[in-house]
């Protein structure tokens, strides 16, 4: 029995022949309906309104920032401006009169045949080019608005913590299943079920707890002080919130980090969601009437603790 076996062309035609019937079906930008919504009188001003619209909505995202307004409305409007231009700017082109002009299928049928294969192709080229820049321009301008709305996040003065996809530090061994570590100074803590007490003061209660939250992220309770008494940060199960009276500066790398400076110049919180089952925590606790406490002085250095969660029992006791 024989079997034909196809040249190389016409099997790289096979391959491809689906593209081919795929964008000939499209002739939705022929109709001359859709030619006439895209080219009324004013279409060039109203894609150029449309993108400038986009691009102010990014400036006004920034200053609703600066005075600590909501920013998602106009992160939204943005998108969806940029999603009008970048459509009525196709429909402009590939309805235009040179795109109509360049098409050897609108020519006469005696200027058809003297049409060489270069026609095609400089037809071609010239259609799909200026579109797939457009296409591009418009995912510069969503890269832009991504960008702008994350780094306006990083920003702000609360939010939460998410966990990135750093190395489990190595200091209290191997994780027990479903447990968590927690990296507090030079020490560690085994957390097994939530809410867990790590640090506590005879005087004062509570000073470090760990929780989780409805998503099931690790949730830090820390209360962060100057040496008046007043909260600088504060990190619970609503995520953290910065003092805006009572800070120097924030640095934020990414979405799992949060690093407050106070107005001495001290790193007073340095905490990091390492992963999904470890968090760091580093900074300076203060006390009324006590001297500032850094984490890396408290209790013995380089131990890791395990109480097994057993009630009314916490990881360091301090005075």
């Amino acid at each position: 029995m024989l079997f034909l076996v196809p040249s190389r062309k016409r099997a790289i035609y096979l391959r491809f022949l689906p593209w081919r019937i795929m964008l000939r079906s499209i002739h939705i930008f022929d109709r001359p309906k859709i030619r006439g919504l895209f080219h009324w009188n004013y279409s060039g001003w109203w894609i150029a309104i449309l993108w400038g619209s986009g691009l102010a909505m990014l400036g006004i995202a920034l200053a609703l920032e600066s005075v600590r307004l909501p920013i998602w409305p106009a992160i939204v409007l943005s998108y969806v401006l940029f999603g009008a231009a970048m459509l009525w700017s196709l429909g402009y082109w590939l309805t235009s009169d040179t795109v109509i002009q360049l098409d050897p299928a609108s020519w006469s049928r005696q200027r058809r045949k003297k049409a060489k294969g270069h026609c095609w192709l400089k037809y071609r080229f010239a259609k799909w080019m200026i579109a797939i820049l457009i296409s591009g321009i418009f995912i510069g301008a969503m890269w832009a608005t991504s960008q702008t709305n994350y780094q306006i996040e990083l920003s702000g003065l609360g939010g939460i913590l998410i966990p990135a996809f750093n190395p489990t530090p190595g200091i209290c061994g191997t994780l027990p299943p479903l447990g968590v570590v927690l990296q507090y100074g030079y020490n560690g803590s085994v957390i097994r079920s939530f809410p867990h007490l790590v640090v506590s003061s005879r005087r004062f209660g509570s000073v470090l707890a760990l929780d989780r939250s409805k998503e099931g992220y690790i949730v830090v309770k820390l209360d962060i002080r100057s040496s008046d008494n007043k909260i600088i940060a504060q990190l619970g199960k609503d995520g953290f919130i910065v003092n805006e009276h009572n800070y120097l500066k924030i640095k934020r790398a990414d979405k799992s980090s949060l690093i407050v400076v106070d107005e001495y110049g001290d790193e007073v919180l340095n905490i990091r969601y390492l992963n999904p089952q470890a968090i760091r925590v580093d900074g300076i606790l203060r006390f009324p009437g006590r001297a500032p406490m850094p984490f890396k002085q408290l209790g013995m250095t380089g131990i890791c603790t395990d109480t097994n969660n057993i009630p009314g029992v916490w990881d360091l006791e301090i005075p």
